[in-house]
Formats: structure tokens, sequence, C-alpha cells
């Protein structure tokens, strides 16, 4: 039985140039999204420190720290838990970004390492196919 009837009789498989296309489509792919997971990880820092600047600035001129002398030791108490209070939501929100941005991220990983895998299984398909027609 030759190679073509064989191949008629069972399932065809891709050709070499189609396997190959394939494999360098797979790694297009795999760098797009190792560039988006270092995109993202760059987001999720610049965000956190941008946030902790911000949350500074507007804790500081949203409520300004009353001076000595100027209420009595209740307010400023009273200050003191408002402020708190604002920085405990600040962290929770930060944390919430923070878990999101984690879960893409892992996502993103989980979607490189099969296209790895596939890139792999491929490239080795690839080569036992190249191997038989030689």
């Amino acid at each position: 039985m030759t190679n073509q009837s064989r191949r008629g009789s069972a399932k065809q498989s891709p050709s070499p140039e189609a396997l190959i296309k394939l494999v360098q489509d797979l790694n297009q792919r795999n760098h797009e999204l190792l560039d988006r997971i270092a995109t993202l990880e760059k987001t999720l820092e610049d965000r956190q420190q941008a946030s902790q600047v911000a949350d500074g600035r507007l804790s500081a001129s949203a409520h300004p720290l009353p001076q000595p002398g100027e209420g009595t030791v209740q307010n400023q108490v009273d200050y003191l838990l408002n402020q708190l209070e604002f920085a405990q939501q600040t962290v929770q929100r930060q944390e919430i970004h923070i878990q999101t941005l984690s879960e893409q991220l892992t996502a993103s990983q989980e979607r490189v390492s099969n296209l790895e895998q596939d890139n792999a299984r491929l490239q080795n398909q690839e080569s036992r196919h190249t191997y038989h027609l030689n």
C-alpha cells in the first residue's frame, strides 16, 4: 500500500506547509500573549503606585490635619478614625483591583502554557511528518 492510498483511506493529515504555518501562527500568538502579560504586570504596578500617590494627596487635601489648638482632642480622634476608614476602603479597592488583574494574568499565563504545549506537539508532529516524507 502506498503512502497516497494510506492517506486516502485514513484521515488526511495536513501538509508540512500547513503545519509550519500553524506553528508560526501559534508562536506569534504566544508572543502576543507574553506581551499582554508584561503589559498587565506593568499596568498593575503603575496603578498601585498611582493609587498610593493619589490616596496620599486626596486624603491630605480632603481632610487637612487639624493644627494644634484647632479643636478638641475628640475632633482629632474623629479625624484620625475617618482617615483610617478611608485608608481601609482604599486598601479594599486596591485588593479587588489586584485580584482582578491577578486573575487576568493567571488566565493569560494558562493560555500561553496551552499554546506552548500545542506548539510543541505540532512541531513534533511536523518533524515526524517530515521524517516520514524523507
